[in-house]
């Protein structure tokens, strides 16, 4: 059942109807979403290496760039080994010594010992990114937030930029192990070491904290609107800049937060209630159709536009190797 959720979404991904991370937290119907989640994201990695020893091994009557296959693949190769029976499973566990076999020897030719070495020099960057989580101010304050994580010892220190020593981007280099900071462009932005994850944190369970790129942060704390006024975000699933601006007006004020895609548009509703953003109305509509002298928008005062998702172009941040392309698609914007 595993493999078959994991290909599912990387079906999904591939036909881009959204991210790993999308797909997967948004989901219902998936139960075991770390697991899933981690499968997707580590075959998305290691995906032109496995299509290459697939096609090399030459399975029999097998697409080599199948997705049930390669997290098949994946877990015989690079994983903890192939889980339960089946078709896959069995033609897999069949062709696993000619599967290391093929990888013993790409290792060779490039003249390499580790699995990891094998991947694109990006990728080496990408794990050395900070992570960013956002706090929730309509729920609590960034002052218990850093309270909570050093009371439960998941991270030892709250440290202080200090710019007489070091500058901001020597700053954020420093920052790993134990420690984490609080960012000096955005507010309450926390800052953390590379590799952090919060996805069972009961913060981030409870909407105390937003997972979201300081890129993502920045568009509303730019506009910052006031406590009191009427705002478009005119593309706004999955909601996190909605719920940003939300929190910038103190829930005071409205907030009309367009989305043309249905299912996207329910996912800003879910992350909406989670981070008891009630200032925010959320409208199944093309922005770009409403007239200002509606009635209804006559009053609205700031438009956050953000098309392409501030975001595009950056790898997500918790391991998954695909771009939220679905947050650009003509669906949206058209």
């Amino acid at each position: 059942m595993l493999y078959r959720i994991a290909a599912s979404v990387l079906d999904d991904i591939f036909m881009k109807k959204g991210t790993a991370k999308s797909l997967i937290m948004g989901s219902p119907n998936i139960k075991n979403k770390k697991q899933v989640y981690a499968l997707v994201c580590e075959t998305l990695k290691y995906k032109s290496i496995l299509v290459q020893l697939l096609q090399d091994v030459e399975l029999q009557d097998a697409d080599p760039v199948s997705s049930i296959l390669l997290v098949v693949a994946y877990d015989a190769t690079f994983g903890k080994g192939i889980v339960g029976r089946g078709r896959v499973q069995d033609l897999i566990r069949t062709n696993q010594q000619y599967l290391k076999s093929a990888l013993m020897k790409m290792k060779t030719q490039r003249n390499i010992e580790k699995n990891e070495d094998l991947l694109p020099p990006e990728y080496k960057i990408i794990a050395s990114f900070p992570r960013y989580a956002r706090v929730n101010t309509l729920k609590t304050t960034l002052k218990d937030v850093v309270s909570h994580l050093l009371e439960e010892r998941k991270f030892e220190e709250f440290v202080h930029f200090d710019n007489s020593k070091l500058s901001w981007m020597e700053f954020v280099s420093s920052v790993r192990g134990g420690s984490f900071t609080a960012d000096i462009h955005v507010d309450n932005l926390l800052l953390f070491p590379p590799g952090s994850n919060f996805h069972d944190h009961v913060l981030y369970k409870n909407g105390s904290l937003i997972l979201q790129d300081k890129a993502s942060c920045i568009p509303a704390q730019v506009l910052m609107p006031e406590p009191g006024s009427v705002v478009i975000d005119a593309c706004a699933a999955p909601g996190n800049k909605s719920t940003h601006l939300a929190s910038l007006m103190a829930n005071n004020g409205v907030i009309y937060a367009f989305d043309l895609d249905r299912r996207r548009l329910s996912t800003l509703k879910k992350n909406v209630d989670k981070c008891s953003a009630s200032c925010v109305n959320a409208v199944h509509k093309d922005f770009l159709t409403v007239s200002p002298s509606d009635v209804m928008y006559s009053n609205v005062e700031y438009i956050l536009v953000d098309p392409s998702c501030s975001g595009s172009g950056m790898i997500d941040r918790f391991g998954s190797a695909t771009d939220d392309d679905f947050s650009t698609s003509q669906e949206r914007i058209s």
